[in-house]
């Protein structure tokens, strides 16, 4: 049940409301776009571009690797070397001195 409304209320009625002016500039629209116009999709792409494309993307993918492989044989290396001395591994992060 809706609680009842003051009498000191006035309603607000449509004829109450005020016109609103119209803007003297009127409100700027997206561009359409045309049927000539579209955007390029792979699809649209010449095969050739397309080739060169995926053989880039596939020696980049094996550059990605290589280094990959490389930076975990040093890891490994750098792990080995630190195994055969008796000095404490380097600690990540910094010391803090709790004092309570």
């Amino acid at each position: 049940m809706l609680p009842p409304i003051p009498a000191s209320l006035v309603p607000v009625t449509p004829q109450q409301d005020m016109v609103k002016p119209r803007p003297d500039i009127p409100p700027v629209t997206p561009a359409q776009a045309s049927a000539n116009e579209s955007g390029v999709s792979l699809d649209k792409r010449h095969p050739q571009e397309n080739a060169e494309w995926l053989a880039e993307e596939h020696r980049r993918r094996q550059r990605e690797r290589r280094a990959a492989q490389t930076a975990e044989a040093e890891a490994d290396e750098s792990e080995a070397a630190s195994e055969a001395t008796d000095e404490e591994p380097p600690r990540l992060g910094g010391h803090i001195d709790v004092s309570v």
